[in-house]
C-alpha cells in the first residue's frame, strides 16, 4: 500500500510515537536506543505506506546517530541505507534520488567492516540493495548481491537449510526475470547434485528442485525455434523425465508414510 496510512494504522503510529517520546524522556534524544526505535517505527511505516512519515523518522535517527556514533557505525549505516530505500520508493521526483546507490554502498561497506563479509547482519542491506538494483534494471549488480546473500545464508544456516533454499529461490527468480534461463538452470542443477549427495537419490526433498528444473526446461524449450526439432524434442523430453522422477519419489514417499501409519 503506497497511498498512505489507513485509520487503524494511524492509531498504531500514534502509539509508536508516544512510546518513542517516553523513551526520549528516559534516555535522551541522542541515545542509540531512540534511533533504533525510530528505525523500527520507520520499517513499520514503510510496510503500511507511510513513506513521508518514515522519511522523517529516519532523517532524525540518521542525524542523531551521526553525532552519537559516527558514520562508520552499523546503526548509522542502517539509517542511511533505509533512508536511501525511501528515496528510491519516492522515485526520480525526489531531490535525493541520486543519493540512493551511494547510500546503499556506504551502508553495506560499513556493516561489512563491522561484522565481516558473510555475517548475517549484512542480509537486510543485501536484500534492500538488490531490490533497488532490480527497480533500476542494474542486472549484474542485482545478481552479485543475491549471490552474496545466498552465501551469507549458507554460512549461517548451512547449504542444505530451507532458509538458504528460500534465498536461492530469490536468486533463481531474479535470473528468470532478467532472461538468464540457462544460468538459473545451472544453479538448480548444482543444487540438485548437492541435495543428492546429502540426502540420496530418492528423498522427497529433491522434488521442489526437480519440479523447478522441469518448469525451466519447458520455458527454455518454448523459446527455441521449432525448426530445430531435435533440440525442441530433447528439451521437452528432459522436462518430462524430471516430472516423472519427482512423481515417482513423491509416490514412494506417500506409500511409505501410509504403510507406516497402518502398522
Amino acid at each position: 500500500r503506497k497511498a498512505g496510512l489507513l485509520e487503524h494504522d494511524k492509531d498504531a503510529a500514534q502509539g509508536w510515537g508516544m512510546g518513542i517520546e517516553r523513551l526520549i524522556e528516559v534516555v535522551g534524544q541522542g541515545h542509540p536506543w531512540v534511533a533504533v526505535a525510530r528505525m523500527d517505527f520507520a520499517d513499520k511505516l514503510m510496510e503500511e505506506g507511510g513513506i513521508e512519515l518514515a522519511q522523517t523518522q529516519l532523517q532524525t535517527a540518521e542525524t542523531n546517530l551521526r553525532i552519537a556514533a559516527g558514520k562508520e557505525h552499523p546503526l548509522f549505516a542502517r539509517a542511511s541505507a533505509t533512508l536511501g530505500h525511501v528515496f528510491q520508493i519516492m522515485g526520480s521526483s525526489s531531490s535525493k534520488y541520486k543519493e540512493v546507490l551511494g547510500r546503499m554502498d556506504e551502508g553495506l561497506q560499513a556493516t561489512v567492516s563491522s561484522f565481516g563479509k558473510l555475517h548475517i547482519h549484512n542480509l537486510p542491506f543485501l536484500e534492500m540493495y538488490a531490490d533497488v538494483c532490480k527497480a533500476r534494471f542494474l542486472i549484474d549488480k542485482e545478481y552479485e548481491l543475491r549471490v552474496w546473500a545466498v552465501d551469507v545464508m549458507a554460512t549461517t544456516y548451512g547449504e542444505g537449510s530451507p532458509l538458504t533454499d528460500l534465498m536461492r529461490e530469490k536468486l533463481v527468480k531474479a535470473l528468470i526475470a532478467n532472461g538468464r534461463i540457462d544460468q538459473a538452470m545451472d544453479l538448480l542443477d548444482e543444487l540438485l547434485q548437492s541435495k543428492e549427495r546429502m540426502y540420496g537419490l530418492e528423498d522427497v526433498v529433491l522434488c521442489p528442485v526437480l519440479l523447478r528444473l522441469a518448469e525451466l526446461n519447458a520455458i527454455r524449450t518454448n523459446l527455441l525455434h521449432q525448426d530445430d526439432l531435435k533440440q525442441f524434442l530433447a528439451g521437452f523430453t528432459r522436462a518430462r523425465k524430471l516430472l516423472e522422477r519427482s512423481l515417482a519419489i513423491k509416490t514412494r514417499d506417500i506409500t511409505f508414510s501410509t504403510l507406516e501409519a497402518e502398522r
